[in-house]
């Protein structure tokens, strides 16, 4: 079982056509929600792997409670691991995601030339934003977790539009 779930996707990281409108789920829901959970089967194990470098036992023991059934999930401070590892992972995933999908598509379809249904974006600019505030969490959750100085991977480093 993963950490992350397909409802996880909210504020920053909102997938647009993930959750259903008001009133009931279509196909083109269907076919986001799939698109998206093989995002997640694919990044959310590289995510760990940059998190967890040289902690493989922390990593396994996450996993393991993370694949426990819900009701039998009784540590509070892995809840709270838990919950605070949905975040940044919601922003990884999410930033593969947009970069992968360089046309946003809204449930009617995709908004080219329609003012009226949609609002101008930039997904390299939604990407730099969500991997920044991706990078600040896991300064953070690593250095509250393990109490010391993160390793030097990727998902500790900041980017610009540049990718520099």
């Amino acid at each position: 079982m993963a950490i992350l779930d397909v409802n996880d996707f909210k504020a920053e990281s909102a997938i647009p056509g993930l959750l259903p409108a008001v009133g009931g789920i279509g196909p083109a829901n269907d076919v986001v929600r799939e698109n998206v959970q093989s995002f997640i089967d694919k990044y959310e194990p590289m995510f760990l792997d940059r998190f967890y470098q040289g902690r493989e036992a922390e990593r396994a023991e996450i996993e393991a409670y993370a694949a426990l059934p819900e009701e039998s999930r009784k540590s509070r401070s892995k809840n709270r691991l838990l919950g605070l590892l949905k975040t940044p992972l919601s922003h990884y995933v999410a930033f593969y995601y947009f970069r992968h999908c360089t046309v946003r598509n809204t449930p009617i379809g995709g908004v080219v030339l329609q003012g009226e249904n949609g609002s101008r974006n930039n997904t390299s600019t939604i990407c730099v934003q969500l991997w920044n505030q991706m990078a600040d969490l896991c300064i953070a959750l690593y250095a509250d977790i393990f109490v010391m100085e993160h390793p030097d991977t990727e998902i500790f480093r900041y980017v610009n539009d540049f990718n520099l």
